[in-house]
């Protein structure tokens, strides 16, 4: 019997649109690059708009990583839920 390739893991992004969490964390997504260049803008100093810009860069990358570390495969996904599920 030859050997199969062992088949790609299958990600499931589930996102609850009804959640205020998610609207929130839009707001803030928006708001931060406007407020932390907007400083900088209006008091003419362009090392406060790169200060802003790159704090903005920063935050984003630490959220993408943040993002792709919390992902599981399905098989994973159902260990953690039965994990759960026996420590309530």
């Amino acid at each position: 019997m030859p050997d199969l390739p062992s088949p790609e893991p299958v990600f499931l992004h589930i996102v609850d649109h009804r959640s205020p969490a998610l609207w929130r964390n839009r707001i803030y997504s928006a708001l931060v690059p406007i407020v932390l260049i907007g400083i900088g803008a209006l008091l003419e100093s362009a090392a406060m708009q790169w200060a802003g810009f790159l704090l903005t860069c920063f935050l984003a990358l630490a959220v993408a990583f943040r993002a792709n570390k919390d992902r599981l495969t399905i098989d994973q996904a159902r260990d953690r839920l039965n994990e759960i599920e026996r420590d309530q």
